[in-house]
């Protein structure tokens, strides 16, 4: 291993911001070309009410001047990563994916005490390799113990033994619950010049000792303690705001259903969005800064009305508003959204609109399966109340009871769980895999504490 040569790193393919090989006319473009708006939905729609859905890919504009990046990220796979820090972890590398262009590259680098192991190469960002990267991302499973430096050290030589180095900038992203075996050194290996950029998923004692250490070791890299779900956009894109120049600040859309069209959802990641009134009234989404070269992708669903003859009709609205280099803020021209009503419309969906649906629907099994275990684990932090998830991960019932209900508070949680897995979701099998070994200690624990059969008359 330690005499392994890593110059399998992907050329560098000219590609337009969407990742592919043809050239595509931009439907929006703001500030002069600053971002750029492509639009993807059917252009025909029936008569009958019916479901649709509109597309928006935002691309941040390529700037020169900016270096393509060669970023390697090293990921604890190690028993102390517990479930919930391994599907945080998941979640950020789907993050990072998404900010990263067609002029970078990315490598994922996995360790626990049986040393470091390539997942993959520095890849090119492109549609496909992002989907193939997720995946390897997503089959991992945490075991053995903790060999920091065994990854670190593997990171560097990945850098180091690169073909395509011109113009290029690097960087490396360390995520741990940093705990690190005995023999491990990894706060001793010299970095130099390469930026380290730690991630903490855990809250034990010697978390700044190792992480920080490594951050401090290198030239610019920082350290974040991600102790929640909803920190992770903020931790890494302060990271990445070092790497990858903003173009546009501020940046929001605003989407006006018209017509009667009703606009179901909108799904947006890591992006927050104003309160859904009702379905016909104007949503909100606020994406804060935009990357050159970043990415953005927005799905809206939406239901069309029935009619009763052929016309065209526009059913949605498109405003922007943003800021450039903090200045006042501009506002987009409105961009109208028009399909034809016909008998002779064409089925099935276009295919940028059913990849994107593949994605989101492998980023919403993730966030149900973190809710679920943020749900145990909460129950056991507070063994008065256990907050029991439905169909739906946002939705919860607070029961309270006494502590022998705890079992069948926890079972009801599985039983979703069960549904879950069997609906074909890797990461809910793996989670309710390591759930049920957490409830069955958890009952063991109760039965040592508690005569169940006095609770529950007529059981044994």
């Amino acid at each position: 291993m330690e005499n392994e040569i890593h110059n399998d790193d992907e050329p560098i393919l000219r590609l337009n911001c969407h990742g592919i090989h043809n050239e595509e006319q931009p439907d929006i473009e703001l500030d002069g070309g600053k971002v750029e708006v492509t639009i993807f939905n059917k252009q025909d729609a029936p008569f009958e009410q019916s479901p649709f859905k509109v597309l928006l890919e935002l691309h941040g504009v390529a700037d020169d001047s900016r270096l393509g990046i060669d970023l390697v990220t090293i990921l604890e796979i190690s028993d102390s990563m517990n479930e919930i820090g391994l599907l945080k972890m998941k979640l950020a590398m789907d993050f990072l994916a998404q900010k990263l262009s067609s002029a970078d590259r990315l490598s994922v680098i996995t360790f626990n005490s049986h040393g470091a192991f390539k997942l993959c190469p520095l890849r090119q960002i492109t549609e496909n390799s992002r989907k193939e990267i997720a995946d390897k991302v997503n089959d991992l499973v945490a075991g053995s113990s903790t060999n920091t430096e065994a990854g670190l050290k593997l990171a560097l030589r990945v850098l180091n033994d690169r073909t395509n180095t011109k113009n290029r900038s690097v960087a490396i992203m360390l995520m741990s619950n940093g705990v690190e075996d005995a023999e491990s050194r990894a706060i001793t290996i010299p970095i130099m010049e390469v930026p380290v950029y730690t991630f903490a998923f855990g809250s034990e004692c010697d978390l700044k000792v190792v992480l920080v250490g490594i951050s401090k070791n290198s030239k610019g890299g920082t350290f974040a303690l991600v102790q929640d779900s909803d920190d992770l956009n903020v931790a890494f894109s302060a990271a990445l705001a070092g790497l990858l120049n903003v173009c546009i600040e501020d940046l929001s859309l605003t989407v006006t259903p018209l017509n009667s069209s009703q606009l179901n959802k909108v799904n947006a990641d890591f992006c927050p969005q104003s309160e859904m009134v009702t379905v016909m009234e104007p949503i909100t989404v606020t994406f804060g800064s935009l990357y050159d070269r970043e990415t953005r992708k927005v799905l809206l669903n939406l239901t069309l009305p029935e009619v009763d003859k052929r016309f065209s009709v526009a059913i949605l609205k498109l405003e922007f508003k943003y800021r450039v280099n903090g200045k006042e803020e501009f506002d987009s021209d409105e961009q109208i959204i028009n399909v034809t009503r016909t008998e002779e419309h064409k089925d099935g969906e276009i295919p940028q609109v059913l990849a994107e649906e593949t994605r989101i629907g492998t980023a919403s099994s993730e966030a149900r399966i973190l809710g679920f275990a943020r749900a145990l684990e909460h129950s056991h932090m507070n063994p008065k109340t256990y907050l029991v998830p439905t169909a739906e991960p946002k939705d919860c019932v607070t029961e309270t009871s006494p502590i022998p209900e705890a079992p069948k508070q926890e079972g009801w949680g599985f039983g979703r769980l069960k549904k879950a897995a069997a609906a074909g979701m890797n990461m809910a099998t793996e989670a309710a895999a390591a759930g049920m070994n957490v409830a069955t200690e958890a009952a063991e624990k109760l039965r040592k504490e508690h005569d169940l059969r006095a609770a529950f008359p007529g059981k044994k």
